[in-house]
């Protein structure tokens, strides 16, 4: 599988993103978090069933518990009020990985978007943007939380990736119909689009717009024109 930094994608379609990390060298530590924030554009819906994690090619297990200690991991979504999607992924009793053989080990979590009507068709770019936390020093009593363990205290120093962003744009598609000239735009046309491996395409407007008296065409400036527009006329 290859993965990109910008796609291209219609509506109905599935996105996968990878976020992958060498698990860190935690010597000295007694404890640790290991914390995944991802910020999903309106319009691409996570599909929380789809998160798989593997850890030097292993799968992990979500909430998967050892000795009576949780040892797998969490998956929380939360709907912003912008419309946009925040994900957290929180890797419980991290340092259970801290044995030095693990140390460099890829630790890879893969997750799905359906790309969905809301999404911004053209230019604008539907971002989606991931970074990880882990402690910001040895200090451990500076953000080490008996009662939260996997995740740092409220306001605590910590340290942070630089975030990664996936750019996915989708393409608007615009139609006209016209006469056998190939020019004459056909008022009130109607038609449909089949073929295999169709995609939903999302209609955003009418280039044409005929009066209600049927005299006038009404151009895409908002002026009218009692000439029935061709397809160089149509600004």
């Amino acid at each position: 599988v290859t993965y990109v930094k910008y796609n291209d994608a219609a509506i109905g379609d599935r996105v996968t993103y990878r976020v992958a990390s060498p698990i860190p060298n935690m010597a000295g530590y007694k404890h640790y978090f290991f914390v995944v924030n991802d910020t999903m554009a309106q319009g691409l819906k996570f599909d929380i069933t789809s998160v798989r994690v593997t850890v030097g090619g292993v799968a992990l297990e979500k909430d998967k518990v050892i000795n009576d200690v949780a040892s797998g991991y969490t998956v929380t979504e939360t709907q912003k009020a912008d419309g946009t999607t925040a994900i957290e992924i929180v890797f419980q009793n991290f340092i259970q990985f801290k044995d030095a053989d693990n140390v460099g080990k890829i630790i890879e979590i893969t997750y799905d978007a359906l790309v969905t009507e809301d999404v911004e068709v053209g230019p604008t770019v539907n971002l989606n943007e991931v970074g990880l936390k882990f402690p910001a020093n040895h200090n451990e009593d500076s953000w080490w939380d008996p009662e939260n363990p996997d995740k740092p205290k409220p306001e605590a120093p910590v340290g942070e990736t630089p975030k990664q962003k996936v750019k996915t744009y989708v393409t608007g598609l615009k139609l006209l119909k016209t006469d056998e000239t190939g020019k004459a735009p056909l008022v009130g046309a109607e038609f449909e689009i089949a073929g295999e491996a169709l995609n939903k395409l999302l209609v955003t407007q009418e280039v044409f717009e005929e009066d209600a008296n049927g005299s006038y065409y009404k151009l895409k400036d908002g002026t009218y024109t009692e000439t029935a527009p061709t397809i160089a006329a149509d600004e």
